[in-house]
């Protein structure tokens, strides 16, 4: 990174200091208000007992949306073992706001009997869907869309913010009168969504006022309209360019239609993906589908962008093993219209343990593309932690669900600060053009919390450990207190000095 952009004295000097995006509870509607304070105080209830395991755990899972409907039921119903007198009250409280949750009658309002919309209207989720929305609808110092990376710990909540995402940016197309399709998103979820954007003052004005029965002709229209673009691009790339762009002879038809298809439909995505119509001229619909198929080549065989002579005798078994990718990347849930889908061909995408190496390598490599699909990458922390260079196209780091060790959080910067980063090109390009010292691009880590909870506990502890890190290895002190430039100045002067000895 260039040195005259850095700040002397400080760790990370080109990142915004992680931002705290706290979840009020005063400020929720009733019902979910009720439920977060029922939480934390049957989970504070339970401290201290032996024999209540979930209890204890339960104030922690709610605020990450790590409750499902089942456990809901038999809430109420978990026996406290009987036993020391001593903590008979403290079992009573227990059993108390364990009641609670057992009377699924109040759960209702908030959705709570339609597990789907419950999830999705959690505060957590609702909250993560803003952040990530301010970035992914502006674009960059250099004009193109800023991409989101998200961290996370549990699956449901994860792959539910996907689908919200992938709701709302589906809405806009139709909003816009662009092609759309459906994929496996559930109607309840989209008519959903189409609530939550009016309610937010967002919703397409097409939209606004739509009866749900006319959502679903629209639905349809945008579905048809798709399907004669898809027809439209057989023109354009076909086929014979294919084999011609990857230098491959074999031409067995269902090999490399199936190659072709995926490259249509990632270049119709793609284009959408930016807000645009995918019906441009021929030249801007190969220069995507390129990309589409470099990125196909760099996940299974590791060719870059170009080969060797030498290496062109491979292509024929390097096809087969594209297929296979291909194969293995299709959604289960498939389309309403039978049409197949393909994870990274939709805005969000979800990363986690079921995920194949290959396939792995090919969301990277389509997240490592400029003005492409997927826009946002959530991974599960342990899968998207190592291992990954993310950073190619993107310079903003949501923690979903922060973690308690700093060093996991460091691996989770690091997958966008590297060598070569989004960030790095930005900053280049803004000391090149003179830019002011208020537009300096950073790298911009968010985290997720409900305030006055054990959530707020969890985060404010980890900014503690984070601190101390930075202290040990680096000699920044007072980075997570407010001090006076002298004062701050004073430190950095006192401070241990890491630097090589010139």
């Amino acid at each position: 990174m260039p040195p005259d952009l850095l700040i002397e004295g400080y760790a990370h000097p080109h990142r915004i200091p992680v931002q705290i995006n706290k979840i009020i509870v005063d400020t929720l509607e009733p019902a979910w208000r009720r439920n977060v304070l029922a939480f934390e105080l049957l989970g504070k209830a339970a401290k201290g007992l032996s024999d209540a395991p979930i209890e204890k755990l339960l104030d922690r899972r709610f605020a990450s949306g790590h409750i499902d409907e089942q456990l809901l039921r038999r809430l109420g119903t978990a026996a406290v073992i009987e036993g020391d007198p001593v903590l008979s009250r403290k079992k009573q409280r227990v059993r108390y706001w364990a009641s609670y949750f057992a009377d699924y009658e109040t759960q209702a309002d908030i959705g709570i009997e339609q597990p789907s919309n419950w999830l999705a209207s959690h505060p957590r989720i609702r909250t993560a869907i803003r952040r990530i929305e301010h970035w992914t609808m502006r674009a960059g110092l250099d004009g193109i869309k800023e991409k989101v990376l998200v961290f996370g710990t549990y699956t449901a909540p994860l792959r539910c913010l996907r689908d919200c995402l992938n709701a709302r940016s589906l809405l806009r197309q139709i909003g816009n009168g662009l092609p759309a399709r459906r994929g496996g998103l559930s109607l309840e979820l989209i008519r959903y969504e189409l609530q939550q954007m009016v309610e937010e003052g967002v919703a397409p004005s097409a939209l606004a006022h739509l009866r749900m029965g006319e959502l679903d002709v629209r639905l349809i229209e945008a579905a048809k309209s798709w399907e004669r673009l898809r027809q439209n691009l057989a023109a354009t790339i076909t086929d014979d360019w294919v084999c011609d762009e990857m230098r491959i002879s074999d031409r067995r038809a269902d090999s490399i239609s199936t190659v072709t298809e995926y490259a249509r439909e990632h270049v119709i995505f793609d284009a959408l993906a930016q807000g645009e119509n995918p019906a441009t001229s021929p030249e801007e619909r190969k220069s995507r589908a390129k990309g589409v198929l470099k990125a196909l080549i760099a996940a299974q065989s590791g060719y870059g962008e170009d080969r060797e002579a030498e290496d062109i005798q491979s292509a024929e078994s390097m096809l087969d093993r594209i297929t296979a990718l291909i194969s293995s990347e299709r959604s289960p849930e498939g389309d309403a219209g039978g049409h197949v889908s393909h994870a990274s061909s939709t805005p969000a995408v979800y990363l986690g343990g079921g995920v194949s190496a290959v396939s792995q390598r090919l969301i990277q490599a389509r997240f490592n593309e400029k003005n492409s699909n997927p826009t946002v990458l959530i991974c599960q922390s342990v899968v998207g932690r190592e291992g990954l260079n993310l950073h190619k196209a993107c310079r903003v780091v949501l923690l979903f669900h922060p973690e308690w060790n700093p060093a996991v959080v460091e691996q989770q910067i690091g997958r966008v600060d590297r060598i070569g980063s989004r960030w790095e090109k930005l900053a280049t390009a803004w000391r090149e053009n003179g830019g002011e010292p208020e537009e300096f691009p950073r790298i911009v880590v968010e985290a997720l919390c409900f305030s006055g909870t054990y959530d707020e506990y969890q985060t404010d502890q980890l900014n503690r450990r984070m601190a101390e890190l930075k202290a040990q290895l680096f000699g920044e002190f007072a980075s997570d207190i407010e001090v006076s430039d002298e004062v701050s100045e004073i430190l950095r002067e006192k401070g241990i000095d890491f630097s090589p000895r010139r």
